[in-house]
């Protein structure tokens, strides 16, 4: 048998040395791509998170803005209602003695107060472009006795209606000897507003 060659020598000239050194260029060489990839990966999702953030303040941006819109647009709808109810708030000058006696006739008889007469005033003058008209006059006659409690249910009934009415005149007393609720109404005179 011949000796066994030394085990740290290879024909083609590789050794333990040389494989070592290889290996540690091969770590310097992954350790510096690794650090590249990192950087650059690094680089592209900061990049990305820029976006993303930007994207986010316009959609929060847009969000406001929707929700701004929205609310002016609710506003927009109730300054409608409310000129819807403007529209009534007076009573058409052609119609407003029919009006006020059909609305008058209804709260009486809801609110159990009996009505014997209603009559109006000739009216007042046309009124002058760009100023108001004046209201007209309505004179309710009550049968006596009524209960007082009625007689404010039905003034509160005058009070909100549409068209609007106004009580300007009321004489009341109390019935002698009748009840603690009773009343004797001479008469009511009433505002009418017209258009």
């Amino acid at each position: 048998m011949t000796a066994s060659k030394d085990s740290t020598t290879n024909p083609k000239g590789v050794n333990a040395l040389t494989i070592r050194s290889l290996l540690v260029t091969i770590l310097v060489i992954l350790v510096i791509a690794g650090g590249s990839g990192f950087y650059f990966v690094y680089r592209y999702l900061e990049n990305y998170s820029t976006t993303v953030s930007q994207l986010i303040g316009q959609a929060q941006q847009s969000r406001k803005i929707s929700g701004e819109t929205v609310a002016l647009q609710q506003a927009l709808n109730q300054q409608a209602d409310i000129s819807g109810i403007l529209l009534n708030f007076y009573s058409n000058g052609s119609t407003w003695q029919a009006d006020a006696t059909r609305d008058i006739n209804n709260y009486a008889s809801a609110t159990g107060v009996d009505v014997s007469d209603i009559s109006f005033d000739n009216g007042p003058a046309p009124a002058i472009v760009g100023q108001a008209n004046q209201p007209h006059s309505v004179t309710v006659k009550v049968t006596s006795p009524t209960s007082y409690s009625d007689l404010l249910n039905f003034m509160t009934n005058i009070r909100y209606n549409l068209p609007k009415m106004r009580i300007v005149n009321l004489t009341l007393k109390h019935v002698p000897g009748g009840t603690a609720d009773s009343v004797e109404v001479d008469s009511i005179n009433i505002e009418v507003y017209t258009k």
